[in-house]
């Protein structure tokens, strides 16, 4: 007795002559289609790599120019693209310190782009090196760099540092310095009049181990004439400042030898 089911049924043999020419007609299309897309890498690589080196891109957020680039920093014209090392380039560019980053791409078939961002002074300082004294800026985070391309007077304006204890210059740096930085910017902002008569800002004082309530810094507007001021609560000792200085006469003003704003209750000596 047989029973009917789908096994009793007659089914197509799993491999047919039309089933296999049709899956060797796509192994040969898809071998065909690797082999030409290796072909084509392969020319077109040939092709990049025998381009030269021939054009240069570039830009800066700051005072550096493109023809003071090429002069100072060693680019390897007529050299193949894919040839050049660029983490030697970066290498050779980044020790300008006035150079903060350098981004190098590759632009094919024979071009370089080059995107700089430069240090941003917010003071000067004069140091002495191997009996001369040079000056650097300083940007915000304490890095001091030497100055390429800078106009006379954009750097006479800027506050100059100085009395800056040897323990604090580490690694081309001034340590700490953001908290003065953020006390210059306040001035700026809120006392331009103060900043632009400070003959120095004096750093003897100021210790960036301290907490920040106890950090001070002394702004000497005049030979012997010293302002003590605190690097926090800014705003209240501006307000101490400006009170003190409404209190007294042009003469007293004249006999000023130091005002210290950073106590609780600020001190005058004349």
């Amino acid at each position: 007795m047989s029973t009917n089911s789908w096994q009793n049924l007659p089914q197509e043999p799993r491999w047919t002559k039309q089933r296999f020419r049709g899956l060797c007609l796509r192994c040969c299309l898809f071998f065909l289609i690797i082999v030409a897309a290796s072909f084509a890498i392969t020319i077109w690589k040939s092709k990049v790599q025998t381009q030269p080196l021939q054009q240069l891109i570039f830009s800066t957020d700051g005072t550096l120019t493109e023809s003071w680039f090429i002069e100072h920093v060693h680019i390897p014209w007529q050299k193949e693209l894919l040839s050049i090392d660029l983490g030697k380039l970066q290498k050779n560019i980044l020790r300008f310190s006035q150079i903060k980053t350098c981004d190098i791409q590759r632009q094919f078939p024979n071009t370089l782009k080059l995107s700089l961002i430069e240090r941003k002074p917010c003071a000067k300082v004069a140091i002495a090196f191997k009996g001369q004294r040079k000056l650097f800026l300083v940007d915000e985070a304490g890095k001091l760099f030497k100055p390429i391309n800078y106009r006379k007077d954009f750097v006479l304006q800027l506050p100059t540092l100085a009395a800056i204890p040897t323990h604090l210059f580490s690694k081309g740096r001034i340590v700490g310095f953001s908290a003065v930085s953020e006390l210059l910017t306040f001035l700026k902002n809120n006392a331009p009049d103060l900043l632009q008569h400070a003959q120095y800002i004096s750093l003897r004082h100021f210790d960036p181990y301290l907490e920040k309530k106890w950090q001070v810094v002394d702004i000497c507007l005049r030979a012997k004439f010293t302002i003590q001021f605190p690097l926090q609560s800014m705003e209240e000792g501006l307000k101490k400042l400006k009170a003190i200085l409404r209190s007294l006469s042009a003469q007293q003003r004249k006999s000023l030898k130091k005002i210290n704003v950073a106590l609780t209750h600020p001190t005058i000596e004349v």
